[in-house]
């Protein structure tokens, strides 16, 4: 009898640990996503504010250098797609499979903006410097960190159940 609740205890314990370690993944994912982003939301964002001086160096200036401002943008913008990744793996195998979820609505929305931006940077490249005003990085990146945020919270409140204190679980034997 006595083997068993060890076991279990220990089961438990390992469970416990892998949940940590678990968490402490997914807030790392979303710090650096979080990072991330918020810079590219300051690229961005801040060439249209003109009420407010803000720093902004002249060389990711979008009317003076547009290929220089789209290239810090999709730099910016793949290290978050690549922290969310699994939402494409799981999102597009659901697709496949023709039972779409909600990884499915956030992968093929982040994908055809990122996709859509890709192509006008190209569009850029080539001289057309109208499509700097199309460029849908910044939204795609704001999603992914969001829904980050979320599964982490969802993590971790998972992991504290009302009514049960930590290294305070009981087994069977022990009520």
């Amino acid at each position: 009898m006595k083997n068993k609740t060890k076991t279990t205890t220990g089961s438990a314990d390992e469970q416990r640990a892998r949940k940590q370690k678990e968490i402490r993944a997914l807030w790392i994912k979303f710090i650096t996503a979080a990072a991330l982003t918020t810079a590219l939301l300051y690229v961005s964002i801040v060439p249209m504010i003109r009420s407010v001086y803000l720093p902004y160096p002249d060389m990711l200036n979008p009317i003076i250098y547009p290929i220089v401002h789209a290239a810090a943008q999709l730099i910016l913008t793949l290290p978050v797609v690549f922290i969310g990744y699994k939402f494409y793996t799981v999102g597009f195998k659901a697709l496949w499979q023709k039972s779409p979820n909600f990884d499915s609505l956030i992968a093929t929305g982040t994908s055809a903006a990122v996709v859509y931006s890709v192509y006008n940077v190209c569009q850029i490249y080539e001289g057309n410097i109208e499509a700097v005003y199309a460029l849908y990085f910044m939204p795609a990146t704001v999603v992914i960190m969001l829904i980050l945020f979320g599964k982490t919270l969802k993590s971790v409140s998972k992991g504290f159940k009302p009514g049960r204190i930590e290294g305070e679980v009981l087994n069977d034997s022990e009520r």
